[in-house]
């Protein structure tokens, strides 16, 4: 238990105390003024009001602190560590934080929070097509482009997350804001995590069917320096 706990603890105890003196020293004025009242009664009374107090203080020392953006950072690493994901912290002095989270699919997702967007917790993936898919995209006529661009699209929104694209069409940037609100979960960060993986994968996969003619081998993978845009 830390020492702020069992401080907590104390003051407490201290407060339950003189609670329970003050209404003592009234104990002998109420049996005066009010024969009625048996000691019984009064104990009873006593030992309730003493229960409520306390349990009342046990409440606010062990409950858990509330999720906040200022907040927020440490409470992400401790989420990543207990799951044993690959993390890397990437150096973004105009973010508030960034880390690289390398899943078991081998996709790296970016999670940042921007000073921008500071009451959220934004999560990226950078996909980067690869200079054979790229060469071979190239060399479509600009009508099936256009058609394999919006097949893609398609696909990247199945998954309901935002996504962008270059203008040089060599990377694919898909992107979730999760909001940071007081009952923010280490659930809502795994399922935000995994619902960016899914759409990589669709991407990839997406790709790699489209332009696979002409292609030995599918070139496409995530950028592993899934830095944020």
């Amino acid at each position: 238990m830390s020492n702020e706990r069992i401080n907590l603890l104390i003051g407490a105890g201290q407060l339950l105390l003189g609670f329970l003196l003050w209404l003592g020293l009234d104990v002998a004025g109420l049996k005066k003024n009010s024969p009625m009242i048996h000691t019984s009664t009064l104990i009873v009374f006593l030992l309730i009001g003493g229960l409520a107090f306390s349990a009342f203080g046990f409440y606010r020392t062990f409950k858990p602190p509330s999720i906040t953006p200022k907040n927020i950072e440490p409470h992400i690493r401790q989420w990543l560590d207990a799951f044993g994901l690959g993390t890397r912290r990437l150096h973004e002095p105009n973010l508030f934080f960034a880390y690289e989270v390398t899943l078991q699919t081998g996709i790296p997702i970016a999670i940042i929070r921007t000073r921008q967007h500071s009451h959220y917790v934004t999560l990226v993936s950078k996909i980067g097509f690869g200079p054979e898919h790229k060469a071979t995209f190239d060399k479509l006529p600009e009508l099936e482009k256009k058609q394999f661009i919006r097949r893609l699209r398609l696909e990247a929104a199945k998954a309901k997350t935002a996504y962008s694209f270059d203008a040089s069409f060599e990377t694919l940037i898909i992107e979730k804001r999760l909001p940071i609100t007081d009952n923010f979960s280490e659930a809502d960060l795994l399922d935000g995590l995994g619902e960016i993986n899914f759409s990589a994968i669709i991407v990839l996969d997406t790709v790699a069917s489209e332009l696979e003619v002409g292609i030995k081998q599918p070139s496409s993978t995530p950028d592993k320096g899934a830095s944020p845009p």
